[in-house]
């Protein structure tokens, strides 16, 4: 699996010897189980899917949502509010 590591690494033996160095930026070829050690330790990450992601978010276009607005108006003549609102279900009038 490809990685591309986000931060310099080193790999010690038993001894604390260096036996491997990864640099910030650096995209190495590493077995799953190695890959998968740095990735979720969050030093790494997944260089194929990360390219899918990117695919996929270039395809989906953001959407704008439409927001309408509805005034009341109340009516002059009794104060009741507009048979033609949605807010007053039918619209009829409360009765007195």
């Amino acid at each position: 699996m490809k990685v591309k590591f986000l931060e310099a690494r080193e790999v010690l033996d038993g001894e604390g010897m260096v036996i491997q160095k990864f640099r910030a930026g650096q995209v190495v070829e590493l077995s799953n189980a190695s890959a998968r050690h740095w990735i979720n330790r969050g030093f790494a990450f997944d260089v194929q899917a990360a390219a899918q992601a990117a695919r996929e978010a270039e395809k989906t276009e953001p959407t704008e949502e439409k927001v309408e607005t509805v005034e009341e108006k109340a009516d002059v003549t009794d104060g009741t509010v507009n048979p033609t609102s949605p807010k007053r279900g039918r619209g009829r009038p409360r009765s007195a």
